[in-house]
Parts: C-alpha cells; sequence; structure tokens
C-alpha cells in the first residue's frame, strides 16, 4: 500500500540513479504518503485481521488434508456385504509372496489382517498406482490380469514383470474427507471383492459374483 503511493505520486523515483540523494527522496516520498493515510484505513485493516486469519487456517486445513492423500497407510475394509464381505470388516490387506515364473515374485493379496502388525503401508504414486511405502526393490504397485470384465485377483507384481505379462495396474484415489480408497480399471471395473479364503479380488459393479463386495479405507496410525 505504501510502495503504490509512492509510486503513483513519484514516478520518476523509480528511474533515479541508486544513490544518497535517491534515498533521501525516497524516505521523504514515504514519510508524505505515509502521513496522508487516513486513519480509519488503519482501523478497517486491524478489523479485517480475523478475516484474514481465518482464510489462513481454511487454507492450511485444505493443503493438510490434500497432503494426507500421498502419505503412507494401511488399508482396512470399512463395510462388506454378503457373507464373506460382513466377516471381512475391521480387516487389513495383508500380501502373501508367492512364486512367478523366471525370477520374478507376486504377491497375493488377501483381507484377513487381524491388525497392522501383519499389514503392509501402502501409498499412492503420482500416476495413481497403489505401491507398498518403505522398501519395494521390485518395483511392486496393485494389478489384476483383465480377462474381459470378468472378477480377478488382485495382486502385488512389479511393473516389468506386469507390462509383460499383460497386467492392468489399479488407478486409485483417497479421499481426504473421508478416507475412502477407491480404484478403478479397465472395463469399468471398480469393486473390491473378497473371496474364498479372505482373498482380495477386482471386479465390474454388480457383476453377480459370489464374493462378497468390500469398501476400503486408508487407514494412517
Amino acid at each position: 500500500m505504501l510502495k503504490e503511493g509512492i509510486c503513483e505520486r513519484y514516478p520518476d523515483l523509480g528511474d533515479m540513479p541508486k544513490n544518497q540523494a535517491a534515498m533521501d527522496r525516497l524516505v521523504q516520498a514515504a514519510v508524505e504518503v505515509w502521513e496522508d493515510f487516513q486513519a480509519d484505513l488503519f482501523t478497517r485493516l486491524v478489523d479485517s485481521m480475523v478475516r484474514r486469519l481465518e482464510a489462513v487456517i481454511e487454507a492450511n486445513v485444505v493443503a493438510s488434508a490434500t497432503a494426507t492423500v500421498s502419505s503412507s497407510f494401511y488399508i482396512q475394509v470399512q463395510s462388506g456385504t454378503g457373507g464373506q464381505g460382513v466377516g471381512a470388516v475391521g480387516r487389513y490387506v495383508v500380501a502373501g509372496h508367492t512364486g512367478s515364473s523366471g525370477s520374478a515374485t507376486y504377491g497375493v493379496l488377501y483381507f484377513n489382517g487381524a491388525n497392522t502388525s501383519s499389514a503392509v503401508r501402502y501409498y499412492i504414486d503420482e500416476s495413481g498406482r497403489l505401491r507398498p511405502a518403505g522398501s519395494n526393490p521390485n518395483d511392486e504397485s496393485w494389478v489384476y490380469l483383465d480377462n474381459n470384465g470378468a472378477d480377478a485377483a488382485l495382486q502385488l507384481r512389479g511393473t516389468a514383470d506386469a507390462q509383460q505379462n499383460g497386467y492392468t495396474f489399479l488407478d486409485c484415489a483417497v479421499n481426504p474427507d473421508t478416507r475412502a480408497l477407491t480404484c478403478s480399471g479397465a472395463d469399468g471395473m471398480n469393486t473390491f471383492l473378497v473371496c474364498s479364503g479372505s482373498q482380495a479380488y477386482f471386479a465390474l459393479p454388480n457383476s453377480g459374483s459370489s464374493c462378497g463386495t468390500v469398501t476400503l479405507i486408508a487407514v494412517q496410525s
């Protein structure tokens, strides 16, 4: 505000050389402009501080909520339908690694972790892929083998192995308000299933599967 007043009243100051005379002229101009400010201007500025602080707090809350999306979290079953889905409520995602073709390994995903001690923390990278947090030497992500929309087992596979064998990467996001984890894939698939042995599957909505459906949330504690 002071700067704008000086520039408006004394536009020639911007063209003056950088010497002591110019500095003295600038100080004098600043004093003159400052003294012309009306007292009610300062009253309005003081009164506006509450509104300004509330705006800063609100902006920080939004930024914090957004930041948690990319932080690591456990994945827990929030709700379920069908016998297997209801039975999985409150359980955490567990990955059991099994040998694959060649030297590659993959993890079979289950909704059967009783607590976080047996669960793995995950995060969502910039491309929406769901990855294990921490050490990930095989560059693994959540994938499934697309079979024209049929129910498909969810697995953890390395990027190169998944691409070479035709797997589809899940595109995931976490709602910063509800913490709901939602993912999508090819052919409109976006539904999590829990099938025999608590194994995790991915399917079309209302696929008519005999498995139970579940909704998932991201849990950071």
